[in-house]
């Protein structure tokens, strides 16, 4: 029962702003590739924003999806969209049948007769600590295997260093890791 509309059905969470502003770099960076005649650019860019999109933005939405949130709904069907756009130069068929089966009932028809979306600059500022959160989740993933803790197993503390962007996400650390506290230690230059 879900309609997709221009405007979001509600106040974006943090991880929904990334995702348009993760969507915004996949159009930049596919835009100057195609400007360079570089399609392995554009599929580089694209397979990028795939992996962040569903092992990032999806697997961190899935209770939201299950409770049938429309935000998060809206926030997906967006970004779909747009990347749909961007590849469609190089993924003709594909970018078709997933424009046919996505787009609203004012949408034009083809995926080819829609407009190349604007590009914008995205907010590299939050970007940046995203990947800053998700570079400190792998390498605390890397940790619990190499010292054989499954996942499964809660942890009491975490100890973060050199990570400083990170610090405003320190609750998603917690979930993504299941550690009870995420402590941000200082750099060493400040102690």
């Amino acid at each position: 029962g879900f309609r997709p509309g221009e405007q979001p059905p509600g106040d974006l969470q943090p991880l929904d702003r990334w995702l348009l502003e993760r969507t915004e770099q996949l159009v930049a960076d596919a835009t100057s590739s195609y400007e360079r005649y570089w399609s392995p650019g554009v599929m580089r860019a694209f397979d990028s924003f795939v992996d962040d999109l569903s092992n990032w933005y999806i697997r961190r939405s899935r209770r939201r999806f299950w409770d049938g949130d429309r935000v998060a709904l809206w926030t997906l069907h967006r970004a779909l969209l747009r990347s749909v756009q961007v590849v469609a130069p190089v993924m003709p068929f594909l970018a078709e049948f997933l424009w046919r089966g996505l787009r609203a009932d004012d949408a034009p028809e083809s995926v080819f007769l829609e407009p190349w979306p604007e590009v914008s600059a995205p907010d590299d500022e939050l970007l940046r600590e995203v990947a800053e959160v998700r570079r400190v989740v792998e390498l605390g993933r890397q940790a619990r295997g190499d010292a054989g803790v499954k996942l499964r197993q809660p942890l009491r503390r975490l100890v973060v260093q050199g990570a400083d962007a990170a610090h405003r996400h320190a609750d998603e650390i917690a979930e993504e890791l299941r550690v009870k506290e995420v402590e941000f230690a200082l750099p060493e230059s400040r102690l």
